[in-house]
């Protein structure tokens, strides 16, 4: 969130570019250096190989449950992991089929790009609030959803429309500064009937 602060914010460009980029490299030198990545702590790929492997391979072997979807009975069947597939695109694809898949990322991409063109009209606490709300959501679905399957819950899943919706909604709420900037006094005020007038 604070590399996103600097990046969208207007003044200072340089040092904030400065200050962004030397973020990234010590973040990203904590996850190289510290052992992030490690399957006991933010369960990567290093850690789920196997899953992932077997949900390719049942992708390999029936090519209709890009389809159709349903086929979790029989992942369960021939895998020796009780655990469904930590990975949210193929859970996606052997649940619920490669086109609802494709609708639900597109989605979370409509919402992220509607999100950068607002925020470029919406200043103050409105903006940081909604650029907070799409930074978290979106790293929820295309980085936390890498190594896991993140709709499975419900209490997720509904987290996740909620404050969808709050973004929705400040989205949407940038157009009603332009309309209420009509001056009521350009607008025809309301003739009443005075009492036994013809209507």
């Amino acid at each position: 969130m604070m590399l996103v602060y600097f990046v969208v914010n207007p003044r200072k460009r340089l040092r904030r570019a400065v200050t962004a980029l030397l973020l990234a490299v010590i973040l990203g030198s904590f996850f190289l250096t510290q052992g992030l990545f490690d399957w006991d702590q933010f369960g990567s790929f290093q850690g789920r190989q196997e899953m992932v492997a077997e949900s390719l391979s049942l992708i390999k072997a029936h090519p209709e449950l890009l389809l159709t979807g349903g086929f979790s009975d029989l992942y369960h069947m021939q895998s020796r992991e009780t655990q469904e597939i930590h990975n949210l695109f193929l859970y996606g694809v052997v649940h619920f089929g490669l086109l609802a898949t494709l609708l639900f990322f597109a989605f979370f991409i409509r919402f992220f790009r509607r999100a950068m063109v607002a925020a470029s009209s919406i200043a103050g606490p409105m903006r940081n609030v909604l650029m907070a709300i799409c930074v978290s959501i979106c790293v929820n679905v295309f980085l936390y959803g890498a190594s896991t399957m993140l709709i499975d819950s419900v209490q997720t899943s509904i987290w996740l429309l909620f404050w969808v919706g709050i973004g929705v909604y400040l989205i949407e709420f940038q157009v009603c500064p332009v309309c209420s900037s009509v001056d009521k006094h350009d607008r025809a005020p309301a003739i009443l009937r005075a009492e036994g007038e013809p209507a």
